[in-house]
């Protein structure tokens, strides 16, 4: 399987790949419902196939704009694999396909809300850094880049971050056991 890169805002097709995901999944992921949003925006969109069927999508906006030091930011906005298919190694994939691209664009950091278990949990093994919930239970994401770490400004706090400090790997873990926003069906 390789990663495969859907032509830049063809909605139709990134819905497509939802509703065949949607269909096998049988879950009800609020993420379906907005994947389709967020390529309309501009988002990019990744997906793994076997075969014919989509088992893994990701979708991420490539910033541009260079506003502060802590820009162009990659905006990591969904990712999900089939639960078939989970614990492979096919969500990292597509998100090191982004990676390379982000950086390529001139990226300095990713930026997340992790809404899931598993998408901390992913956050968690790409070693990202996390500055704590924000009111929807999400956690926020924003962690530099391979590569871009020195002009991440040291003691310095990211924009719209819930608090001064990174979580520890203990607060991430009991995040990921008690579970979060998308865990409970909101």
């Amino acid at each position: 399987m390789s990663p495969v890169e859907l032509p830049f805002g063809d909605v139709p097709a990134a819905q497509a790949v939802v509703n065949v995901m949607r269909e096998l999944s049988g879950d009800k992921h609020p993420l379906f419902a907005e994947v389709r949003m967020y390529v309309f925006q501009g988002a990019r969109t990744w997906v793994l196939y076997n075969g014919d069927f989509p088992v893994s999508l990701h979708c991420t906006k490539i910033g541009k704009r260079k506003k502060n030091v802590w820009e162009p930011v990659a905006n990591w906005y969904a990712a999900y694999t089939l639960p078939a298919y989970r614990r492979r190694g096919h969500a990292y994939r597509l998100y090191a396909e982004m990676e390379k691209e982000a950086i390529k664009a001139g990226c300095r950091h990713v930026k997340s809300l992790a809404g899931s278990s598993a998408g901390l949990g992913l956050h968690r093994a790409l070693q990202h850094r996390c500055w704590g919930q924000v009111p929807t239970g999400e956690v926020f994401v924003y962690s530099p880049l391979p590569g871009q770490e020195h002009l991440y400004p040291k003691g310095a706090v990211p924009p719209q971050a819930p608090q001064e400090l990174t979580m520890t790997k203990a607060e991430i873990n009991a995040l990921i056991k008690q579970g979060l926003r998308y865990d409970h069906g909101k």
